[in-house]
């Protein structure tokens, strides 16, 4: 059944997992993200990949005035996280209205990894009420066997945010090029909020 309710992003941003080195300027083969961006494109979401400014570490005053500032993030916006990109996607959604979100690997503590603590996230409590006021719809992925993220970290977030939490058991911090879990899933939420596919053109995903 489509949610008339859910307004219809017109576009995305991809915030990713932290460790690129300087040396990358886009993340085009990275993880899934060339998988979703395909898939938003089929839908007339455009989401450029570029790499982010500080992406070794990714420190949270950077990424999060990246994302408003040059990536222009808004209410129309559809945002996309990826491990430390999960976390900036959940300080983003306290301070600002987005379309929806998607969270890949998500966490709510450092760790105990020193990398993570510097990054500036975790310094302070979640407003979770906040993050679930600014996103009409929250779509979360883990995986059982993830060697990076405990799942219990992951199930936490999704009590807080009353995601809609979709768990694979064998995909690990989700770093492969293809996903079974996400794919469909995402493509059934944008088939829920009224996104309907539209015809090929030969334009670049990265529009």
């Amino acid at each position: 059944m489509t949610d008339t309710t859910a307004p219809r992003p017109r576009k995305a941003i991809l915030l990713p997992g932290n460790g690129t080195p300087p040396s990358v300027t886009a993340l085009d083969d990275c993880a899934f993200y060339t998988t979703v961006q395909t898939i938003l494109k089929e839908h007339g979401i455009p989401m450029p990949l570029p790499a982010f400014p500080d992406g070794y570490v990714g420190h949270e005053h950077i990424w999060t005035e990246f994302a408003v500032k040059d990536l222009g993030l808004d209410e129309t916006t559809l945002v996309i996280g990826h491990s430390t990109g999960s976390a900036c996607a959940l300080r983003l959604l306290e301070k600002h209205k987005v379309a929806g979100c998607v969270l890949v690997a998500a966490y709510h503590t450092d760790l105990g990894d020193r990398m993570e603590r510097e990054s500036g996230y975790f310094s302070r409590p979640w407003d979770w009420d906040a993050i679930k006021r600014n996103a009409p719809w929250i779509l979360q992925f883990h995986s059982v066997n993830d060697p990076l993220v405990p799942f219990e970290e992951a199930e936490f977030v999704a009590a807080k945010i009353g995601s809609q939490f979709e768990v694979s058991k064998d995909e690990g911090h989700f770093v492969e090029e293809r996903s079974k879990t996400i794919e469909p899933a995402l493509r059934n939420k944008l088939r829920d909020i009224g996104c309907t596919q539209v015809p090929a053109t030969g334009d670049s995903n990265d529009e």
